[in-house]
């Protein structure tokens, strides 16, 4: 939309005519350097000659009093003239006849009431007040007079405007006034001549529009003098004129963090008008919302704009973008565009425009652009951890299942109901192929889940995904990181003086190493594992029989990284917020190196399958989503952070503690924080990164790559053999024992010496951990470590090796062994009632 400039009181009242003649009047001067023609650098001298003849004794009409003179109305006009000009403006007035001015060949050359120089308002406004009239008209030897005092003032080629007030035409002077107009532009001064008349008609007003015409100036009729016209057209001949034509959106969509991919562009035209350059020209832009919380200003990250000066008849365009916050939901919002220069009035335009936070497919670009329905996988972030509304199937529900599943998730956002999420909190990528454990239940594999899906009558159109958070220890670090440092505050545990989440920790079979050095180097480590599921989720969605079910239409895989949830540190490791209790900016720095590393390795594997030609992308713009406000350091309205409830503190130290830590949510996207994230995938769509791209060859589908549960009587027979530690082979069973967790607390069940998780498991009440894993199959044989990863009871980090024999793969010897181990059981079995026979 198109909107024009609202002007000052003085301005508003000025008609359409004078407006009209004073947009017409625009005349860019020749250009001029700073040192010769215009010394101050930004202002134009101007010199006000006002006619102060008997005439303007006179009373003018429309007035609420008949006394009401010309002389009153002009001084009133050039009053407001000096009050709006700045202090530094070069100014002068000169009056004519003038009681008192200096007579050259029988007429009076005026009288100078203001010396040129820098403006004093107070002693131009006393001036301006004792002006009376007498005599006649010299309006010639005034206009000398007046040329004469710019090129004494500012040299010979200095440039300058003459506003000429005059309600008359002149009658005192050789030779007639249009020629000593010629007479000063020949004479080589840059002067511009712009006239004002007062109630002049016939040859009085032909006689000043000559002098304006003669000059480059133009005349203004400011009629009867009654209004505002006369002031309107005084300042519009003395000073520059700002004008504003604003285009903008009917509606701008909420952004995504520190992407900047959405909102809207307001697009702003200024141009200077009036007689001089506009000085120190600046263009601003505010907008607000109003909703039952108050007024909030919606961020504009340049709100304002220099322009320097802008020459009369220049107009420049800018782009001022608008980036309403994440927690600026659906409302209306009002805006102002202001212009203001130091030589002229401000200019304004404002308006309202509709703050959309909305998401909706239907926006949805790239390789998203026509899909309906989508199944989700992964882990927490992806199933919804944090969201509520968690489903109650066997699979989830709440309760102490690890396996929490919502309808509020980023998918959802987006897809609603035709999504399908097969994602498990706790989910690490052996649970792709390998029942995950959780809680009291066993979830079937993401891979066998998927592919019935994919098989089915209605298979979804596309795969998102996020996977590796845990393999890392995302939640451990997080917890240990932020949670540890609060309970530290509130002398839950008794910590190690001056420890911090980024020193050493304590590991069993390896003695002291950094925690830094632990976790980057597990973030690292995952790339690998998550390579191995995204090249299995397309065999299972894009092999030839999958297609064959859905057309041929290739299924993509998008991967969507970890937002990071703690704000940026300052140099030095300093931190923007303080965020909460123990938390500075070195533990910051901490999370943020991990995050970056864990993304890091997400991003390589996705970029991994892609230059295998699979269509496989990842959504770089998740990881700002939270940037930079809605951190968990920030409130969290997009996280669960630290919280500690009032409720919480009147219980023990201790039980506040373990409430803290056991709370899977935390840190974990809000419902909120999904449609964060929701807007974010949708932005990325809308990119390059998004394209579809040529595919090379079919994968193919072997789910003999998927394991069922265990068989416990492989570990069993070989430790009824009285091996002194867990043996078996690579790809067998693994059962794994430990203690001395936080109760009820996630742990992370790794290989130290090929750095990969096999799994997660869930701490008992008493802190006990046993779970029944299986080894990797390419595992090499030997001796390895087997580590469980957690939280430990005094509120530090616990890491607890298990030796075990990898034996190597495949013989027929294992088998033998499994056997005799049965026959040695059943034979026992069967002979214990002769054995009691023979003792009686």
């Amino acid at each position: 939309m198109s909107l024009t400039a609202r002007s000052t009181r003085w301005m508003q009242g000025c008609c359409l005519a004078v407006l009209a003649a004073v947009a017409a009047s625009i005349v860019v001067l020749p250009a001029a350097t700073a040192a010769d023609n215009d010394p101050f650098g930004m202002f134009t001298p101007v010199v006000v000659v006002m006619d102060t003849s008997d005439s303007m004794n006179e009373g003018v009409g429309g007035l609420i009093s008949e006394r009401y003179s010309r002389i009153q109305a002009a001084r009133s006009a050039v009053l407001d003239l000096v009050g709006s000009l700045g202090a530094d403006q070069p100014f002068g007035l000169l009056a004519y006849p003038g009681r008192g001015a200096l007579v050259v060949d029988g007429c009076k050359t005026g009288r100078v009431e203001v010396a040129p120089g820098p403006l004093d308002p107070a002693a131009a406004a006393a001036a301006v007040r004792r002006l009376t009239p007498d005599g006649n008209t010299p309006t010639g030897p005034a206009l000398r007079h007046a040329a004469s005092l710019i090129r004494d003032s500012y040299g010979k080629e200095a440039r300058g405007v003459i506003v000429l007030v005059s309600d008359g035409e002149s009658n005192c002077g050789e030779p007639p006034v249009c020629e000593v107009a010629d007479e000063i532009r020949d004479s080589g001064l840059d002067v511009q001549i712009n006239t004002v008349g007062l109630n002049l008609a016939g040859a009085a007003e032909a006689e000043m529009r000559c002098v304006a015409d003669a000059t480059g100036g133009r005349y203004v009729d400011a009629g009867d003098g009654s209004g505002d016209e006369l002031s309107a057209a005084i300042a519009s001949s003395a000073q520059a004129t700002l004008s504003l034509t604003v285009d903008a959106p009917d509606s701008v969509r909420v952004v995504n963090g520190t992407t900047g991919s959405s909102g809207g562009d307001v697009v702003v035209t200024v141009r200077a008008g009036g007689r001089v350059a506009a000085a120190d020209v600046r263009v601003s832009l505010t907008v607000r919302s109003t909703d039952d919380t108050g007024t909030s200003t919606v961020l504009v990250p340049r709100p304002v704009r220099f322009l320097g000066n802008l020459d009369v008849g220049v107009s420049r365009s800018l782009v001022f973008a608008v980036r309403p916050d994440d927690l600026e939901w659906s409302r209306d919002a009002s805006w102002t565009v202001t212009a203001t220069a130091t030589n002229a009035a401000p200019a304004i335009v404002d308006g309202t425009f509709h703050i959309d936070s909305a998401v909706s497919r239907t926006e949805l670009g790239g390789v998203l652009a026509e899909v309906d329905s989508v199944v989700v996988l992964g882990d927490s972030y992806s199933s919804g951890e944090g969201a509520s509304f968690y489903s109650g199937d066997t699979d989830g529900g709440e309760g102490d299942s690890l396996c929490h599943r919502s309808q509020s998730t980023y998918a959802h956002a987006i897809w609603a109901d035709n999504t399908t999420v097969i994602a498990c909190s706790g989910a690490v990528t052996s649970d792709f192929f390998a029942p995950q454990n959780s809680g009291d239940q066993a979830v079937r594999p993401q891979l066998l889940a998927l592919r019935d899906l994919m098989l089915g009558d209605d298979p979804p159109e596309a795969v998102v995904m996020s996977i590796g958070g845990n393999d890392a220890g995302f939640g451990l670090i997080g917890r240990r990181c932020i949670y540890g440092n609060v309970l530290a505050e509130l002398r839950v545990f008794s910590w190690p003086a001056g420890w911090r989440c980024d020193q050493g920790i304590e590991v069993d079979w390896s003695g002291a190493r950094t925690s830094t050095t632990d976790a980057l180097e597990r973030a690292m480590a995952v790339q690998g594992d998550i390579v191995d599921v995204l090249r299995s989720v397309d065999a299972v969605v894009n092999d030839d029989e999958a297609a064959r079910n859905r057309s041929r239409r290739t299924v993509p895989i998008v991967v969507v990284p970890y937002p990071r949830i703690v704000p940026e540190t300052l140099p030095g490791n300093a931190s923007p917020s303080g965020c909460v209790l123990g938390v500075g900016g070195s533990e910051l720095a901490y999370l943020n190196q991990f995050l970056d590393a864990l993304n890091t390795s997400v991003s390589l594997a996705a970029y991994t399958l892609r230059s295998e030609g699979r269509p496989v992308f990842v959504v770089t713009t998740v990881e700002g989503a939270f940037q930079p406000d809605h951190t968990i350091c920030e409130g969290g309205e997009l996280s669960y952070g630290v919280t500690v409830s009032t409720t919480s503190l009147s219980r023990t130290p201790v039980d506040a503690g373990i409430q803290l830590l056991n709370t899977q949510e935390l840190l974990h996207p809000t419902p909120e924080g999904h449609t964060a994230m929701a807007r974010a995938i949708v932005a990325w769509s809308q990119t390059p990164a998004a394209e579809e791209f040529d595919l090379v060859g079919t994968p193919i589908w072997d789910p003999e790559i998927t394991r069922t549960p265990p068989n416990p009587l492989e570990g069993f027979s070989l430790r009824l053999l009285g091996y002194d530690m867990p043996r078996t082979q690579a790809g067998g069973p693994l059962n794994v024992d430990a203690d001395g967790f936080l109760p009820a607390t996630e742990v992370v069940i790794l290989i130290e010496s090929d750095p990969r998780v096999l799994g997660s498991a869930l701490a008992d009440d008493e802190g006990r951990v046993s779970a029944l894993v299986r080894l990797p199959s390419d595992l090499p044989a030997g001796e390895h470590h087997a580590v469980v990863l957690g939280q430990g009871a005094d509120g530090t980090v616990r890491a607890v090796a298990v030796e075990v024999q990898v034996l190597p793969r495949g013989g027929p010897w294992l088998y033998a062994i499994l056997g005799l181990g049965v026959v040695m059981v059943l034979t026992g079995v069967a002979l214990r009632p002769w054995r009691r026979r023979d003792a009686g």
